[in-house]
């Protein structure tokens, strides 16, 4: 936090168009990253002075003291939920030292939040004034508490956070009391109820709010998962009502998903927080990620379905009535597992592996098997029985390819690390020894993979040439059953790149236009399922275009034949020379990958051998 008096007046926007002075030569407490914007928008030469943060709160930290007639002021700048948590202890002070005086501070969007609770005597916008501060006999900064990673932050529910942090013992207050409350605004209420009159929401088939938009693409649910759970609920004869901020508006409409007849896009009706409150109260069911949506019908009694998978859903809806939560979890969840840093996959590929999981399907389950018949909603009820999201029950295959004596002896080098990767993802190992297709390459062998098929659920197909790292996470978890998966082949692993345009051009001329206008993988390393056995429709169509590989491009040809949706995997599952990963450079960098592929480093084998011994001595180390 910083705090800082400015050499000129300067005006900010509040919520319903109002603005808000902060007046020169007055002290204001601000976070780290508005300061910085403070002098992106008026230059650096309007910071007049600073003072020491830490120095304005000596002496008014709180630890149990009686607060009668004394004041304290709380403030955290963001997150509805946490907001929400925030409150709880808040509360429970208040009724603790009736005579207490409570000052809240938070930015102002989540006044309507905040500002009617009776135990909120006076609710602040930030950035606050340093009055404030001096003027309170006690000052608790809820500012990381979530954030921070800490043995705490990691095993308590939010609710149970916020109580600790104000040293409540939160194991003895009864879970009743932990949940959140929020306060309807009649004159919005009553307007949100007769637009759901006037589209016909108030009556037949359930209204299910579906909220997918986070504050973090590493919580968002998937938009291509979210259509097709959509589409799903309107099969079964169930309407939907979009929520989010206004500022999603837009993003709904371009989905295409909103008919206005069975899904409606109710992100332009939200012009408030007050909005969001009185919409989600007229819902049914809401669905949707780890974001406001999910604390807000806590607060109203609103069953839900609550999608999982960076942060454990029983960390943040266990108390809620009526709640289900859904976890995606791969060997990389939940993200605090990797402390404070950011998740690489929605760095690198503006997406989340783990929240592709929860499975359309299994949401319309859920809902329709257990929560409708919950509250009273039948006819609903979908005759499958549930499926688990992962670990799931399936069998597994690791399998390579090694005909010939070059590759004969590449496999003596990777057999162990191949083998061991197996045996660690549970998977049966097999190589590919024998000519069957009888093609004009013998690559082409690979499409024997579409008989094994025949007795695997899934496929890891690995080319000969490759180790794998003792360390490699299970690619079966990363990647969701009903998606093929692999590394874009391009120095820069980016699925869009152009750099493979002639062959998206030479196949499609000789085999057939099937839309395929970007897009190219690289198919030494590649997953997939039954789902997807027409990846190996026609081994000899090579045979029919000039190409620079031998099997690669009728693999890709019939992922976009089929439609088959694509997982770009992050280049440390395909650690090549062209992305990056080399065992010829100085020092060689081949170990920073997980799978580790020597195509064109020769002398190939001696570099698999240098290599293999490194990360022997690694893993041992």
């Amino acid at each position: 936090m910083k705090v800082c008096s400015f050499r000129a007046n300067i005006e900010l926007p509040m919520q319903g168009g109002g603005k808000r002075q902060l007046r020169m030569k007055e002290f204001y407490v601000l976070e780290e990253r508005f300061f910085s914007e403070i002098q992106m928008v008026f230059g650096a030469n309007i910071i007049e002075s600073e003072l020491p943060f830490e120095q304005q709160i000596v002496g008014k930290s709180y630890n149990g003291q009686d607060l009668n007639n004394k004041t304290m002021f709380c403030f955290r700048s963001a997150g509805i939920g946490d907001l929400m948590a925030m409150m709880l202890p808040i509360r429970k002070l208040k009724e603790l030292f009736p005579s207490s005086r409570m000052i809240v501070g938070a930015d102002d969007i989540y006044r309507d939040l905040i500002q009617p609770d009776p135990s909120v005597s006076e609710f602040v916008p930030k950035p606050y004034e340093l009055k404030h501060i001096l003027s309170s006999d006690y000052v608790v900064f809820f500012q990381g508490l979530v954030e921070n990673f800490s043995q705490k932050s990691t095993t308590l529910n939010i609710y149970d956070l916020f109580f600790d942090a104000l040293g409540f013992p939160y194991n003895e207050i009864d879970p009743s009391e932990k949940i959140p409350k929020i306060y309807i605004n009649e004159e919005v209420d009553y307007d949100i109820e007769m637009t759901f009159e006037g589209l016909g929401l108030k009556s037949g088939s359930p209204v299910i709010g579906l909220q997918f938009y986070t504050s973090t693409v590493v919580r968002d649910y998937p938009p291509e998962l979210f259509r097709e759970l959509v589409s799903k609920l309107s099969l079964q004869g169930i309407r939907t009502v979009i929520i989010g901020e206004r500022s999603v508006s837009d993003k709904i409409d371009q989905l295409g998903i909103c008919d206005e007849k069975s899904s409606f896009n109710f992100a332009k009706h939200c012009l408030t927080l007050n909005h969001l409150f009185s919409i989600i109260n007229h819902c049914t069911v809401l669905i949707g990620p780890d974001t406001s949506g999910l604390h807000i019908a806590g607060a109203l009694g609103i069953p839900m379905i609550g999608l999982f998978g960076p942060i454990p859903s029983n960390l943040r809806i266990e108390y809620f009535k009526k709640a289900v939560g859904i976890d995606g979890k791969t060997t990389c969840s939940p993200c605090f597992r990797h402390g404070n840093k950011p998740c690489r996959y929605s760095v690198e590929r503006g997406l989340s592996p783990c929240m592709h999981l929860p499975d359309p399907d299994l949401i319309v389950k859920t809902l329709c098997n257990e929560i409708l018949p919950s509250i009273g909603v039948g006819g609903y009820e979908i005759p499958i029985p549930r499926q688990q999201i992962s670990p799931i029950d399936e069998k597994r295959l690791v399998v390579t390819l090694a005909i010939g004596d070059d590759a004969e002896k590449m496999l003596d080098v990777a057999r162990d690390s191949m083998v061991g990767y197996a045996k660690k993802v549970d998977a049966d190992f097999l190589v590919i020894d024998k000519e069957i297709v009888s093609g004009k390459f013998v690559n082409i062998e690979k499409f024997q993979m579409r008989e094994l098929l025949d007795n695997y659920d899934r496929i890891l197909y690995l080319d000969v040439d490759i180790l794998v790292h003792p360390d490699c996470p299970d690619l079966f978890l990363i990647v969701p059953i009903d998606y093929v998966a692999a590394v874009p082949d391009s120095h820069d692993a980016k699925w869009g790149n152009l750099n493979r345009f002639s062959e998206i051009v030479s196949s499609q001329k000789a085999l057939g236009n099937v839309g395929w206008n970007s897009g190219y993988f690289n198919s030494g390393v590649l997953i997939f399922s039954k789902k997807h056995v027409g990846l190996f429709d026609d081994p000899h169509a090579r045979e029919r275009f000039d190409s620079q590989f031998r099997d690669q491009s009728v693999l890709n040809y019939n992922l976009q034949k089929h439609k088959y949706k694509f997982m770009p995997l992050e280049r440390v599952f395909n650690g090549m020379e062209i992305n990056g990963f080399s065992s010829r450079s100085v020092p060689p960098n081949k170990t920073d990958a997980h799978i580790l592929h020597f195509a064109h480093e020769d002398p190939k084998i001696d570099n698999m051998k240098k290599i293999a011994k490194i990360l022997i001595g690694d893993h041992d180390g």
